[in-house]
């Protein structure tokens, strides 16, 4: 009996010394269509009346779409009513939360608007209460990756700013779908790994990259 209590304890020993030796990250994580999901074509169909899907969004800054619709993005975009209280995707909580508990250190990473600091500050929290230990807002001139080296981080994830981040050496993850046409071109990069949605992202392991 001794004996077996003697091996239990040694495996258990090697257990915990695994837990503590597993490398944790710093993650950069971009919010919207990456924590939050915006449902830009909804409001374009709901205040002009309109029929686009997805399959319309294929240029981020909204170049094909008429001038009074485009000026609606912008517009959209800069509006707390309508960006702070977009819900974020199924499943993302138990990933940031699994993420969390393996002891990896999270950062939120955002290009919003100024009068959306409090919003954003308030919505991250509410979805994903204590997970994140900083909340970066970028300006639009301004380079991630500056950010992303400023904290150490080891792995980034965004659905647009990532070609800096992949160029800095920053292990970079692009979340890319049938909802995110904008970034189809970026699925070319060689130095990109790529996901459906953030639940697929493998964090610390050299997985094969995806390419649709």
């Amino acid at each position: 009996m001794l004996e077996q209590n003697e091996k239990q304890m040694v495996n258990l020993d090697n257990i915990v010394a695994k837990a503590n030796n597993r490398k944790r990250l710093t993650v950069g994580i971009d919010v919207d269509n990456v924590l939050f999901r915006i449902p830009l074509i909804e409001h374009l169909n709901m205040v002009f009346e309109e029929k686009y899907t997805y399959e319309h969004f294929v240029d981020w800054d909204g170049g094909n779409f008429p001038d009074h619709h485009r000026h609606e993005m912008f517009a959209a975009f800069k509006s707390p009513e309508f960006m702070c209280k977009t819900k974020s995707y199924l499943g993302n909580y138990s990933t940031i939360r699994d993420w969390k508990l393996a002891g990896h250190r999270m950062i939120a990473i955002t290009r919003r608007a100024p009068n959306l600091y409090d919003g954003t500050r308030w919505q991250l929290e509410k979805e994903f209460p204590g997970a994140f230990s900083k909340l970066i807002f970028v300006a639009p001139n301004e380079s991630k990756a500056d950010w992303l080296l400023d904290v150490g981080a080891d792995v980034h994830i965004d659905d647009y700013d990532v070609l800096d981040a992949a160029e800095a050496g920053i292990k970079t993850w692009l979340i890319t779908n049938e909802e995110t046409r904008y970034n189809w071109d970026l699925r070319e990069s060689e130095y990109l790994n790529q996901a459906l949605e953030l639940k697929y992202v493998k964090l610390g392991k050299d997985e094969e990259k995806w390419f649709r």
